[in-house]
């Protein structure tokens, strides 16, 4: 039986960007979406277009952006994978009401979050 997904949609949050919504998924999204975004940089493109002379340049420009792209979503992966074991170590921190109080909005956010998480929710 799989629980319910938790949403806000009754809170009105900012728009999130690209790199936000990857550094809250697993790690594993990153280096996925890195290696796809590699192989159709660098050879995905050529295949696409064959021999055509005319779209060589964007070729070269899109073999080169392809280190580039790896780059950000390694680091993104990197930074997801840190970040998520921070919140789970910040849970298991949480021993009195008084350490509870001391945690920032943004954090305690993070805390319940993990929370709903380890009893089997997915939380968005």
């Amino acid at each position: 039986m799989t629980k319910p997904l938790l949403t806000s949609s009754n809170m009105k949050r900012r728009n999130e960007s690209f790199s936000d919504i990857l550094l809250k998924s697993p790690w594993w999204v990153s280096v996925v979406l890195g290696i796809v975004a590699f192989a159709g940089l660098r050879w995905g493109v050529q295949v696409w277009w064959g021999d055509n002379k005319t779209f060589l340049p964007f070729e070269t420009v899109a073999a080169n952006l392809a280190l580039v792209t790896v780059l950000f979503f390694g680091a993104m992966a990197g930074l997801s994978f840190w970040l998520g074991k921070r919140r789970r170590a910040l849970l298991d921190q949480q021993t009195r009401l008084e350490s509870l109080r001391a945690v920032s909005w943004k954090d305690f956010e993070f805390l319940v979050a993990e929370a709903y998480r380890r009893q089997g929710y997915s939380v968005d």
